[in-house]
């Protein structure tokens, strides 16, 4: 709590650090859940997670920075078709990294060379899926200085060092607790997701989905306990889908 109070007193509005962004469940809802499955779920309508392109702005603009940099092991020749994704659900000003698929064969490697080209002293913002391949670089970075964050589609185990969240609204959370985002900010992104009527850009059906869901720990936004119930009863509604 402590922390907290510090955050939103003297939050570091002026810092500057990089914000590094992931593509396929980060932005871009893809089923990361198999690699099957992010092929067949590549060619479907594109679908977004309502809130994220208004957090994204605002972490820029209180870090100081003019642009976020896509890293994602998508292949290259899909450039135009992320570009066009990114543009269509109002994405601030970024850099896109795509893999080559001759030249970068592997998921690891790749990721590893490019996080320590864009962040060299280790004091970044890095938002990514779950895969197995981000948590595999992610397990190295004992001594990354930033926030390390992941977007918990699978339920799994972490490294302490590295923070999930389910929601945007979450993440906005772990931003405010790290002092580049104010109370003001995250009440913001709160607002979008309880307009949102679509239960999809919340939490995909296909993602973990917890009956029990409560990100109301801090007391500080009224309308938490709003979103908190609208998540559960998403969650429940899908529950007993499956079951029956």
């Amino acid at each position: 709590m402590k922390l907290l109070l510090l955050a939103l007193c003297f939050t570091r509005f002026a810092q500057s650090q990089v914000l590094i962004s992931g593509y396929d469940d980060v932005l871009r809802q893809s089923n990361n859940t198999s690699f099957i499955n992010v092929a067949k779920h590549f060619f479907e309508p594109d679908k977004g997670y309502t809130g994220m392109n208004r957090l994204y702005k605002m972490i820029l603009k209180r870090t100081n920075q003019d642009q976020f940099h896509l890293v994602s092991a998508t292949p290259s020749f899909f450039g135009s078709h992320v570009a066009e994704f990114l543009n269509t659900q109002d994405y601030p000003p970024h850099k896109i990294h795509l893999r080559s698929v001759l030249t970068q064969p592997f998921l690891g490697s790749y990721r590893r060379e490019k996080i320590k080209d864009l962040c060299p002293d280790k004091n970044c913002i890095w938002i990514a899926d779950n895969s197995d391949s981000v948590l595999d670089v992610m397990k190295d970075l004992k001594d990354w200085k930033g926030s390390l964050y992941v977007r918990e589609t699978i339920k799994k185990q972490y490294p302490a060092h590295v923070k999930t969240y389910l929601t945007t609204f979450d993440l906005a959370l772990h931003e405010l607790r790290s002092g580049r985002v104010s109370k003001k900010d995250v009440e913001a992104v709160l607002v979008d997701l309880l307009g949102e009527t679509d239960s999809e850009g919340l939490i995909p059906g296909y993602a973990y989905c917890p009956l029990d869901y409560d990100p109301c720990e801090l007391g500080i936004f009224p309308l938490c306990e709003r979103f908190k119930l609208k998540i559960q009863a998403i969650c429940s509604k899908r529950s007993k889908k499956e079951e029956s």
